[in-house]
Order: C-alpha cells, then sequence, then structure tokens
C-alpha cells in the first residue's frame, strides 16, 4: 500500500460526505504532510470493501444459534408473538441508531476503536477501554468455542470431554485471522454468511407453514407477561447481542457513507435478531419443547433433517465466523498496547481462551451467556458513546475542536487522563451495570434496560463538560488576544 492511498482515508475526516476523487486530490498534499507518520493506521479508500461484504460480515457477526434459542426461552417465559415481534423490531431499530454512527466513526476517519479512544481518554483511559474490549470478548470467544463443542457432542459420539474439545476448538477458530481482515471478511462472505442465510430462510418458511397449521388445531401461546417485562428482557439481550460497541475496527474497511452502512446493517440485524429469534419461538409453540436440551435436538431434526454433518457445517460456520471477528478486534487493541507480531497474538490469545473454555466446561458459567451480553452492551458501547459525543463536537462547532480528527499521537505523548471523559465513562458503567439487574443486593435499582441507561448518562455528563471546556479554552485564547493587543 503506497502512502499517497493511506492518506486518502484522512481526508474522509474533513467532510461528512464521502469525499470525491477531486476532493482527495486537492488534499492530497495537506494530507500526506499532517497524517504521513500515521498514515500505516489509516485504511486506504480504495482498499475498502464494498457494502455487500460489509453486510455478509455483519450477518455473521450478529446471527447465532443462541439468537433461534433464546425464542424458545421467550416462550418459555410466557411472551407472545405479538410481544417477541414487536419489542424485537423496537431493540433492532435502537441498535441501528447506535452501530450507523458508531460505524461511520471507522468509515469516516479509518481508525482502530483502540486508536480513536487514545486521542478522547488519554493514556491511561485509553488503556483501560482496550482491556475492557480484550476482557469481554476473551469471555465471548471462549464460550463460542465451548458452545462448537458441545454441538459436536451432541452430533456426534466423539471420546473427548466437552472441555478438551473445546480447549482445540480455541486453536482452530484464530487460524483466518494469520490473514488479518481478508481472512475474516472472506471466510464469511464466500461460506459462512450464505449457509447462515440459507439455514436462517429455510427454517423460518418451514416454521411459518408449520405454525400456521398448527394454529388450526391448538390453542396459542395466551401472555400473561406485561409489555413492560418482556421490552426488558427481549431489548437487554438483543442490544447487548448485537451491539460490538467496537464497529469502528471493521467498518474502517468500509466505504463511507451513510446508506453503506445502514442498509447492511438493517438487513443484518432483520436476520439475526427479528426473523431467527421469531423462529425460535414458532417452532416452540409448534413442538411444545421448551428445555433448551430438547430443543437444540429438535431444531437439528426440522433445519437439517437429521443430517448430522450438515448440522455441523452451519452451525460451525457460524461459530468459526464469530470467532473470527472477535479475535481481529482483539489483535487491534494489543497492537494499540504493545508493538508485538500479529501471531504472537493470535496464538497467545487462543491458548488463554483454550484454557478459559476448558475451565468453563467444568464451572457451570456457560450459562452466563445473558451476563456477558449485557456487560458487553455497557462497557464497550459506553465507551463508544463517548466518542460519538466528541465527533458532535465538530457538527456543534469545528472539527479543529474534536479530538476525533486530532492527530494520533503515541502513548508517551498523551496526557495521563481525560476528565471528562473518563467521569462520563465511569459514571455511565457504574449506573448501567446497578440498573441491569446482574447484582441481586441492587435489585431495588433494576430500571429499564441496563445499557441504554448508561448511554445516555454518559452521553448526559460527557458533552456538557466538553462544550463547556471548549468554551473555556475560547475566553483563554480571547483573553490572551486582547493582552497581546494591550501592550502592542
Amino acid at each position: 500500500m503506497s502512502e499517497t492511498n493511506t492518506v486518502t482515508a484522512t481526508i474522509a475526516s474533513k467532510s461528512n460526505a464521502a469525499p470525491t476523487a477531486a476532493q482527495l486530490n486537492a488534499n492530497l498534499k495537506e494530507a500526506i504532510a499532517t497524517e504521513k507518520s500515521n498514515a500505516r493506521h489509516i485504511v486506504a479508500l480504495e482498499d475498502r470493501r464494498h457494502p455487500l461484504a460489509m453486510g455478509l460480515l455483519w450477518i455473521t457477526m450478529v446471527t447465532s444459534f443462541p439468537t433461534v434459542l433464546i425464542g424458545v426461552e421467550w416462550y418459555k417465559n410466557g411472551f407472545s408473538l405479538p410481544q417477541v415481534l414487536a419489542c424485537t423490531v423496537f431493540s433492532a431499530v435502537v441498535v441501528l441508531l447506535f452501530c450507523v454512527p458508531s460505524a461511520q466513526l471507522g468509515t469516516v476517519t479509518g481508525r482502530t476503536y483502540a486508536h480513536l479512544n487514545r486521542s478522547v481518554f488519554g493514556r491511561w483511559g485509553a488503556r483501560l477501554t482496550t482491556f475492557n474490549l480484550i476482557a469481554i470478548f476473551l469471555a465471548c470467544y471462549a464460550f463460542g468455542a465451548l458452545c462448537m463443542a458441545d454441538a459436536v457432542s451432541g452430533l456426534f459420539s466423539v471420546p473427548l470431554s466437552i472441555g478438551v474439545m473445546a480447549a482445540c476448538f480455541s486453536f482452530l477458530m484464530c487460524l483466518n485471522n494469520l490473514w488479518g481482515f481478508s481472512g475474516v471478511v472472506n471466510f464469511a462472505k464466500y461460506f459462512a454468511a450464505p449457509c447462515l442465510i440459507a439455514w436462517v430462510g429455510f427454517t423460518f418458511f418451514r416454521a411459518v407453514v408449520a405454525y400456521n397449521t398448527a394454529a388450526t388445531i391448538m390453542p396459542l401461546q395466551q401472555t400473561s407477561v406485561s409489555w413492560t417485562v418482556a421490552l426488558g428482557a427481549i431489548a437487554s439481550f438483543v442490544i447487548g447481542f448485537s451491539v460490538w460497541g467496537n464497529e469502528a475496527d471493521y467498518w474502517r474497511h468500509a466505504r463511507p457513507g451513510v446508506k453503506r452502512t445502514a442498509i447492511p446493517l438493517t438487513v443484518a440485524l432483520c436476520i439475526g435478531q427479528i426473523i431467527f429469534p421469531i423462529t425460535g419461538w414458532m417452532v416452540a409453540q409448534i413442538s411444545q419443547v421448551t428445555d433448551t436440551a430438547r430443543a437444540t435436538a429438535f431444531m437439528n431434526e426440522f433445519s437439517f433433517g437429521g443430517v448430522a454433518l450438515l448440522a455441523l457445517l452451519v452451525i460451525g460456520a457460524q461459530y468459526f465466523a464469530a470467532a473470527d471477528s472477535n479475535l481481529y478486534a482483539v489483535v487491534e487493541a494489543f497492537e494499540n498496547l504493545f508493538k508485538v507480531q500479529k501471531r504472537h497474538v493470535v496464538f497467545g490469545y487462543a491458548f488463554i481462551c483454550a484454557l478459559v473454555a476448558y475451565w468453563l466446561s467444568f464451572s457451570g458459567m456457560a450459562k452466563s451467556i445473558e451476563v456477558i451480553s449485557t456487560l458487553n452492551g455497557i462497557l464497550i458501547p459506553t465507551g463508544t458513546t463517548i466518542l460519538l459525543c466528541e465527533w458532535s463536537i465538530a457538527k456543534l462547532i469545528s472539527h479543529k475542536h474534536s479530538r476525533i480528527f486530532d492527530h494520533l499521537q503515541e502513548m508517551h505523548e498523551l496526557p495521563a487522563l481525560r476528565l471528562p471523559a473518563m467521569l462520563a465513562f465511569a459514571i455511565g458503567c457504574s449506573v448501567g451495570i446497578a440498573t441491569a439487574g446482574l447484582i441481586p443486593a441492587l435489585e431495588h435499582l433494576h430500571l429499564g434496560i441496563g445499557c441504554l441507561n448508561a448511554w445516555a448518562t454518559a452521553a448526559v455528563i460527557y458533552l456538557p463538560a466538553r462544550l463547556l471546556e471548549e468554551r473555556q479554552k475560547r475566553d483563554e485564547r480571547e483573553r490572551e488576544e486582547q493582552n497581546s493587543a494591550a501592550q502592542s
């Protein structure tokens, strides 16, 4: 990649719209001068991926076998089909309202989530947000390996324990990342996403036909749950499961433009977080099976006709693709903290995840996926909310006042902490965790949707604090100018 190519993405930060070729050429010399030392951190415009490729990748990131099983769980909990439909649609809209701007941070700047955090949070703040990402994603990666091992154990008679198989899958799932983002997106585009689309489509339409037939001979589910309870449970899962928070890591490889981001994200969410959970609910209504293990066996027969190899290919494609995206973000995060070779990060992370997956197979903590999803919806996206607030300063004042577009600095050049960001992050996460119902002693504070409470709190604290900070800087500059004028 030439220096001229790599700096072109920087010019996108000077405009909210996708830059034209004329604009790129007009600003080329300035971009080279300002970003020459950091050009390697920015994805060139001509190397960006087509929206179709990004959409297929995102389908693999929000569509998972647990999302169909959660539909079974919602049926078991007494949620009606109208409640499931309305609440998943509402949740998907909320996710879009967050993910589209979050993804635009990547397409406009070309920078990673970790690099964006540097200028906004300071040296130790950036390290904290990076650590949060690594810790949450480690749990998700290990859980995915454990789910894959559990699926193999259920489909075949394997003379290995689930823990040993999970450890083995932790290593197998890391291999695509040795080829960087190309390995991740190509596996999703050419294999995993087509498998998932075919699986979801076939299962959904078969479930619709069977549901309509069953509706004439059996009573439909009568809800005994209020809409408030249904919305809280469904939205917490959908938002926590499908919001990654570090969308910039992936969408910096996409072409700029709101439509090029919004359309792929919308399609992916419709498939993974609306159609698939509804399919699970209808399957539970048809079969009257609400036990997770029995529901898994029934889905194998219902979707794959009992052909174990076919089930393994489709389910394996999903788990491997999700692990690819997970590990890719972790590699980017590690490179923000340390100068280390990619293969060392890949295999070292896989080794740690293998140990965690093996431990999870005995600890019973595999059932805590909802806790992991809830924390994922709070810790990482709250930091992204602060980044989005900082980006809004570019629109409210000017680009030169927004730290999002600051020249990328090395860690030792940054201030230790940026207090507005750290204060908003700490209070926002605290409010989100306290109101999410994760801590039994704070159950009386369980109110609304924890992740939304966290995001709103962080935004309400950070944006006024930053605007006040900019106003104080402006007043100070004006005083200095007045003093200079008086002295002259």
